[in-house]
């Protein structure tokens, strides 16, 4: 299924990102792999079904939010232990604030080195 994921022209760091985190141990990988799937789903039904492929990304974004709430506190991140994961306010603020770093900093691409560590 991962060719209908390409076809959704996503960057090579999008697929590494999507095919690692899928296969994360716990909660946190299934999470991840929750999201690919539903995101798979949504782009196939975008055309015949466009409100269910809509729900199906809503849901591949929480479940998104819900693998980095587990990652954090997984590496133990200061305050991460306080993230509800099962709030949806929560989760909702996620992608806005991930934005507004991105939109602050704004470094120019390739500039900032970039680690990311799964565990298999």
């Amino acid at each position: 299924m991962f060719g209908v994921i390409i076809s959704m022209d996503l960057t090579e760091f999008q697929l590494t990102v999507l095919g690692k985190a899928s296969k994360t141990s716990g909660y946190g990988g299934y999470a991840a792999a929750s999201c690919r799937t539903h995101l798979e789903r949504a782009w196939e039904l975008r055309e015949k079904m466009p409100e269910v492929s809509v729900f199906l990304a809503i849901t591949a974004e929480e479940e998104s939010a819900t693998a980095i709430f587990h990652a954090l506190k997984k590496r133990k991140y200061d305050h991460a232990d306080k993230l509800k994961g099962w709030d949806h306010r929560y989760k909702a603020g996620l992608y806005p604030f991930l934005r507004l770093i991105g939109d602050v900093l704004s470094p120019p691409e390739g500039s900032l080195s970039l680690t990311l560590y799964f565990d298999e």
